[in-house]
């Protein structure tokens, strides 16, 4: 549970802090539509704010929703979230860089 140290407002009971992705908050359904009910339309995919966070509900994992300050942007969570899955293409080798390959098999050998 966050509290601000200058007003002293709590964060309700139902935010946990996100391992993967920093600033970023989740909590079930449940428990959001329970605090927050001027949210309970929101949809899977759809991403709503108030005013000073965003909310957005997730496409395939239905059963969260997330939350990031409106400092960082409407897109913030859904475009980090998938930075671990993103293929992000090799550059070619510098000049007279030598490309480690590996260890060339005993079968080969043989």
């Amino acid at each position: 549970m966050k509290k601000c140290p200058k007003c002293g407002f709590e964060d309700p009971v139902c935010w946990r802090q996100n391992r993967w992705v920093s600033a970023v908050d989740y909590s079930r359904i449940e428990d959001f539509q329970t605090e927050y009910p001027e949210f309970v339309d929101l949809r899977p995919g759809e991403t709503l704010s108030d005013a000073c966070n965003y909310y957005y509900r997730g496409k395939k994992q239905k059963l969260y929703v997330y939350r990031w300050p409106k400092v960082l942007g409407p897109e913030y969570y859904p475009k980090t979230r998938h930075m671990f899955e993103r293929h992000v293409p090799r550059r070619p080798p510098l000049p007279g860089q030598k490309i480690l390959t590996a260890a060339p098999s005993q079968e080969a050998s043989a």
